[in-house]
């Protein structure tokens, strides 16, 4: 692409991803254990160590950075504080899973803290299910990386997108890519290893759900 002065130069576009939505439900999740390269400075690396060993970063190889889900117009959203997401433990990273596809979340707005009841998944099936559902993206995605050598992925994020309605359409983006260095021919298994983890929560929130809604579980 040419630059204003009309000679040839590298340009990085970017894409506002939700401005052909109207009001996106979003997850932003960090994958990875680790999320600093080798190359990167020591004070860095101390840095990204910290934020990785107070998360779910190094237990499950991922963890939540935002989430915000659309409940109506008049309520608006319900959104987490940053706090309540940064320390989040694996069964609170499952709740919000869940909770990113449920409507039963008005009392959490109307009260401005977390409730104890428990999400109804309502929307799991036509959201993390389905051929074209983020499950389905996921395990696309799954099949790149483990035959891709080419960069490995460093505090890189998948962002969760889809919208209520008779057509979620539901989306998965790989966003952030700050810190790509080059694979030199490895298998980028730090990035793998967070994916499957959260391919893991996600296909069990859908089993859990398709067990209820077939009254084989307990409500």
């Amino acid at each position: 692409m040419k630059a204003s002065t009309g000679v040839e130069h590298p340009h990085i576009i970017l894409q506002d991803l939700v401005s052909s939505r109207l009001s996106p439900s979003l997850m932003d999740i960090k994958i990875g254990a680790r999320t600093w390269a080798p190359e990167a400075s020591e004070e860095y690396i101390t840095k990204c160590l910290k934020k990785d060993r107070q998360s779910t970063s190094v237990s499950l190889g991922y963890r939540l950075s935002g989430l915000r889900v659309f409940i109506g117009d008049e309520l608006g959203f319900y959104k987490p504080e940053r706090d309540v997401m940064r320390k989040a433990g694996p069964d609170d990273v499952r709740l919000f899973l869940m909770k990113f596809v449920s409507s039963n979340l008005e009392s959490e707005l109307e009260s401005g803290s977390e409730s104890e009841s428990k999400p109804d998944c309502s929307l799991a099936a036509s959201v993390y299910g389905g051929e074209n559902g983020i499950l389905s993206q996921l395990l696309e995605l799954k099949a790149w990386f483990e035959d891709q050598t080419m960069y490995h992925f460093y505090a890189c994020s998948l962002l969760f997108m889809f919208e209520k309605g008779l057509t979620s359409n539901p989306e998965v983006k790989l966003i952030d890519f700050a810190h790509v260095e080059e694979g030199k021919g490895v298998i980028d298994h730090n990035f793998l290893g967070g994916l499957c983890s959260l391919i893991k929560f996600i296909s069990e929130i859908l089993s859990d759900t398709n067990d209820l809604k077939n009254g084989l579980i307990e409500p």
